[in-house]
C-alpha cells in the first residue's frame, strides 16, 4: 500500500464533500495520488468525507447540523480536522483513490488544522496549539 506523508487538509467544499491532503500547510496543489474534481484535484468528493468522519470517530455533516444547526459549515470543518488530524497522528487513514488504497500520515508531529487562517495546529500529544 502507498504511504503519503502530510499536515493539512483543506476543505473547500464540505457541502459536497470535498476535502483535500497537503504535505505542507503552504502548499498550493493536493498531494497525490488524487481524484479529479470540478474544480481540481481532491481526495473525498460526495459521501467520502461523511466516511471518513465516521473512521476517525467524528459525525457526519448531517448529524452535526442537527445539533449545531444548518450555518455551522466552518465549525463542522475545524472540529472535523481535529478528529482527522488525532488519526493522521496516530495509525494513518486509509482512502480509496481511483482503486487504490494509500495510506495518509503525519511525518511530522503536528497537523494544521482548518482552516489555516485561524493559524493552529495539533501537536502528537493531541493539544491544539497557535502559530
Amino acid at each position: 500500500m502507498k504511504e503519503v506523508f502530510v499536515e493539512y487538509m483543506a476543505l473547500p467544499a464540505i457541502k459536497d464533500g470535498v476535502a483535500s491532503f497537503y504535505s505542507s500547510f503552504e502548499d498550493n496543489k493536493c498531494v497525490e495520488p488524487a481524484k479529479d474534481y470540478v474544480s481540481g484535484r481532491c481526495h473525498t468528493v460526495g459521501e467520502e468525507l461523511d466516511e471518513l468522519a465516521i473512521s476517525v470517530g467524528f459525525m457526519t455533516l448531517q448529524q452535526f447540523q442537527e445539533i449545531h444547526g444548518v450555518n455551522s459549515l466552518n465549525t463542522y470543518g475545524y472540529q472535523l480536522s481535529i478528529a482527522v488530524g488525532r488519526a493522521l497522528l496516530g495509525k494513518g487513514i486509509v482512502l480509496n483513490i481511483d482503486g487504490e488504497d494509500v495510506l495518509f500520515r503525519c511525518n511530522q508531529n503536528k497537523f494544521y488544522l482548518w482552516p489555516k487562517s485561524k493559524r493552529e495546529y495539533l501537536y502528537l500529544e493531541e493539544k491544539v496549539q497557535s502559530f
